[in-house]
């Protein structure tokens, strides 16, 4: 697949309120008419980044990975978000990506926000994910991980990238809207991926105000995509692997980028 379709879905979370966030997220797909491959929803996008998280945590086969498995099924297309979820080693802030056949991916937030008290209520993750499809790879991420660049470097052997998109979802407060446009923007380029960042909108259960500024951005650092102002809303945008490709080649920066030590790769691969 040389061309990839996105929906990055901006929406206002119901405090608390999986029922009504899963309702609110279907009626903007049906109003948007979509024919995405590939749907993204924010960070804790049925709950809200609640101080009661980890009260809120869904088991690792819960409610709402269940109605995740049913949306993409109906969409024909894979749905990703962040999830509160309750797992052996303690709750954790888990990414899942889920296909049209109901085959899930996950990543596990490792850079959790101990400013806003994260760290209290949930367990760290310790490895990177990236996940195959249709000839893409993907490197998913949650929010305060965009402001930790040597985790997201990519890599470069023989060849072959590590990524070719890198998705960040998140809960970033309109206070600090200077740093998200800003960060998503480098990423991007000392990357060369493309970058969608993913941010929900209005005013949470603790007085905090986010204003969305959902973007999806080229290897080069343009904005292909950007909501527009900031209320709930869909963001849709064309990848096209064969511009990546050939800025990788014109412009081999990759040669040089510096040999650093990673943590590991969790791997998928899935088909959308």
């Amino acid at each position: 697949m040389t061309q990839l379709t996105i929906c990055a879905v901006q929406h206002d979370i119901v405090w608390e309120d999986p029922l009504a966030n899963f309702a609110q997220i279907e009626k903007l797909l049906t109003a948007s008419q979509n024919s995405a491959n590939l749907i993204i929803l924010p960070e804790f996008f049925a709950v809200g980044f609640s101080p009661l998280m980890a009260g809120l945590a869904d088991t690792a086969s819960g409610t709402t990975l269940e109605w995740m498995k049913r949306l993409a099924s109906i969409q024909g297309a894979v749905v990703a978000g962040s999830v509160p979820v309750l797992t052996a080693k303690g709750v954790v802030n888990r990414f899942y990506w889920v296909n049209k056949e109901g085959k899930t991916a996950w990543y596990d937030k490792l850079h959790l926000f101990s400013i806003g008290g994260e760290n209290q209520h949930l367990v760290r993750g310790y490895s990177r994910t990236r996940i195959e499809t249709d000839g893409w790879k993907f490197m998913p991420q949650v929010c305060y991980d965009l402001r930790f660049p040597v985790f997201a470097r990519n890599e470069y052997n023989n060849g072959v990238y590590a990524y070719d998109v890198l998705i960040y979802t998140a809960n970033w407060p309109a206070s600090r809207t200077h740093h998200w446009r800003s960060l998503l923007i480098a990423r991007a380029i000392e990357n060369q991926c493309f970058v969608i960042g993913v941010n929900r909108t209005g005013t949470d259960g603790t007085g905090l105000i986010h204003q969305g500024n959902t973007m999806v951005i080229d290897f080069m650092g343009n904005i292909l995509k950007e909501a527009i102002g900031i209320h709930p809303q869909t963001v849709e945008a064309v990848l096209d692997y064969e511009s990546l490709d050939g800025w990788r080649k014109r412009f081999l920066v990759a040669e040089d980028w510096d040999k650093i030590s990673l943590p590991g790769w969790n791997d998928f691969n899935l088909t959308c």
